[in-house]
């Protein structure tokens, strides 16, 4: 007879469990209205095996539950603020304000070292015939160096002001990018760039035309642009906006007459370094706008001056601009790595090319690694 206390296999007829000595007929009758001790212990075993489950499964679904609340109300917060919080087209400089915060195409500064950096300028570019001016700033703050600032000939940087005129334009909705022109024997100039060695006929979205402006310092392509913005009063009417005080267009791109008569394009480092301030900021224009203006930046190929010594693993967005009959090397660059991001502008008039150029070489290399290094 099986003991139904221990389990306990005895022989027939036996009264007392010989392995517990539990009674055998008293356990038979408790048997049938109670589980004996193993079968305790087996449904106290599923009971915990399901109390554990069951626990788990609770916890896992309190998880999920407040993940998900915690999330919907992160969207929601920010669905809401971002209905509230207005938007702007322009930086807080141009006469309006902006509560969005910058996105930057790279972290600012820890330190600034301003004393090194003034010294380096004035140590490297003391022996610089002619006019030289220096502005060289962080990405965020007001620790700029300036030496010399004042109005010079732009060159090339002036197509800066053109492509920003360009993209504010484009931003209001007045124009699109992807529109199409059509190349005419007129609208070619000489100088650098290769569009005017295009057939008269050949059709350009003006995204490839603004692009070519800046990446080859097309000629062609600059008065194409200026043209379709409205003119050099349309430049000038953006610099009033953007509340720079040395930028003035006066003539197109090549245009000799113009320079004879004593008609010039002019800018600043601290106007042009503004400019570059805010747009690494995304604060120019808007910051879809800011970024495809910074693509176009980043595709320069002309790394010849500031920023030729510079390593690989810095990433550069830059303009250059010159004017050998003037003796102008001008370079204009933001520059990033993983340590931050700054911004140096270089504008050297009435000078030898080779002294220049290589003065800006060493000058960029030496700022690269005190800023960022």
């Amino acid at each position: 007879m099986s003991c139904q206390n221990c389990g306990y296999q005895n022989a027939p007829n036996v009264q007392f469990c010989l392995e517990c000595g539990q009674r055998l007929d008293v356990l038979t009758k408790r048997a049938a209205i109670q589980p004996s001790r193993v079968q305790r212990r087996q449904s106290q075993s599923r009971l915990a095996i399901f109390s554990t489950r069951f626990n788990q499964q609770w916890l896992l679904s309190g998880l999920v539950a407040l993940l998900l609340l915690i999330g919907g109300g992160y969207i929601i917060g920010q669905l809401f603020w971002s209905s509230m919080a207005p938007t702007t087209a322009k930086s807080a400089a141009s006469g309006t304000t902006s509560t969005a915060q910058p996105v930057a195409t790279g972290k600012p500064l820890a330190t600034f070292p301003t004393k090194t950096v003034s010294e380096l300028v004035e140590q490297t570019m003391q022996d610089v015939a002619g006019r030289t001016s220096i502005a060289v700033m962080p990405l965020t703050g007001s620790q700029t160096v300036i030496v010399n600032n004042g109005a010079q000939r732009a060159g090339s940087l002036i197509t800066l002001f053109i492509l920003v005129t360009a993209y504010d334009q484009v931003h209001q909705n007045n124009w699109q990018m992807q529109d199409r022109y059509t190349l005419r024997a007129e609208d070619k100039v000489g100088g650098t760039g290769t569009l005017h060695t295009l057939p008269a006929g050949s059709q350009l979205t003006y995204a490839e035309i603004a692009k070519r402006m800046i990446t080859d310092s097309d000629n062609t392509a600059a008065n194409i642009m200026l043209d379709r913005v409205g003119g050099v009063s349309a430049i000038n009417s953006e610099v009033a906006q953007l509340d720079l005080k040395d930028t003035t267009m006066a003539r197109r791109l090549m245009d000799t007459a113009a320079l004879k008569a004593g008609r010039d394009n002019y800018t600043s480092v601290r106007d042009v370094a503004t400019i570059l301030q805010r747009l690494a900021n995304y604060r120019l224009i808007s910051k879809r706008v800011d970024q495809a203006m910074l693509t176009i930046l980043k595709a320069n190929t002309d790394h010849s001056k500031l920023v030729k010594n510079l390593p690989k693993r810095a990433t550069i967005y830059n303009k250059t601009g010159d004017y050998q009959a003037y003796g102008v090397q001008n370079d204009a660059a933001i520059v990033k790595n993983r340590q931050g991001t700054f911004i140096m502008t270089v504008m050297a008039a009435d000078g030898e090319r080779e002294a220049q150029t290589t003065a800006l070489n060493d000058l960029g290399q030496k700022l690269y690694r005190v800023i960022l290094e």
